[in-house]
């Protein structure tokens, strides 16, 4: 959303199950990879994948410098970034993907969305 949350709602109750508040406007996404799902912020420049179970962040790859024109290319365990940088070109870039995240303990209390 436009608050800088991502948020994942019970389909049946429409309950809030889980909610991720993110560095940037999520621009792009959600799209299934192995690992959960992987989002991109356009402003800041980051991509992200959280947990489908609980929200939680366990990846995360940033820009060095400049926005994510163009919404991802996902193909395998590869992701391509197209980025407008501080040059008169964009950059592309090809970042690898994990299959799984690491896992830590968290809990989610399901409540109604405001």
């Amino acid at each position: 959303s436009t608050d800088h949350f991502i948020r994942a709602l019970d389909r049946r109750s429409g309950l809030v199950v889980w909610q991720t508040r993110t560095e940037g406007r999520p621009a792009f996404g959600p799209y299934k990879v192995n690992a959960g799902f992987l989002f991109a912020e356009g402003a800041g420049s980051r991509l992200v994948i959280l947990s489908s179970k609980d929200g939680r962040a366990g990846w995360n790859w940033k820009a060095r410098v400049g926005t994510i024109l163009r919404a991802p290319v996902i193909m395998g365990d590869a992701v391509f970034v197209l980025v407008w940088g501080d040059s008169s070109e964009p950059c592309l870039y090809k970042v690898s993907i994990p299959e799984t995240l690491p896992k830590t303990k968290h809990s989610t209390k399901k409540r109604k969305l405001k």
